[in-house]
């Protein structure tokens, strides 16, 4: 809950309300420009690749056998396997875009990260080195280290 009393409920709703108070040069999107854009896309991209991801774990794990369907699991491993590819192939080092950190780096570490912990089978050792890098680098940073994976919530979740 902010000031108001408005409850921000989401993610992404969370992260703009933090960009839009924080200082200029903490940003993790520029406020304009061909920049902006192209770390939007990349960031669309870890987007749908956490969203998928958790479609599928639940399509796995969570749904009745007798209730699955083959062809949508299918399709499912394929939009993860492709958005992990494009991302690996984008070769952040540690960054997607420049030299700091921007959003697209946090949500692709978020969902490497529960793609580690609940799919582990989609992302063999070495099949995304630069994906492996940037999460390994990102994790060792303070930031990520005050906000650590919890198991126990993960356990609670899909």
């Amino acid at each position: 809950t902010i000031e108001g009393g408005e409850t921000l409920i989401d993610s992404r709703i969370i992260l703009d309300y933090l960009e839009g108070i924080a200082d200029e040069h903490r940003r993790l999107v520029p406020m304009e420009g061909p920049h902006r854009r192209t770390i939007l896309r990349t960031e669309a991209i870890a987007v749908g690749l956490a969203e998928k991801a958790v479609e599928l774990r639940i399509e796995l794990y969570r749904k009745n056998p007798a209730a699955r369907d083959p062809e949508w699991i299918s399709r499912l491993e394929h939009q993860v396997d492709s958005a992990l590819a494009w991302l690996d192939r984008a070769g952040p080092s540690p960054w997607f875009h420049g030299s700091d950190l921007s959003l697209p780096d946090v949500t692709t570490v978020v969902a490497y990260s529960y793609l580690s912990h609940k799919l582990p089978e989609r992302i063999p050792s070495g099949k995304y080195a630069n994906l492996e890098r940037q999460c390994s680098y990102c994790e060792a940073l303070a930031e990520f280290v005050a906000a650590p994976y919890s198991h126990a919530e993960a356990q609670a979740s899909y």
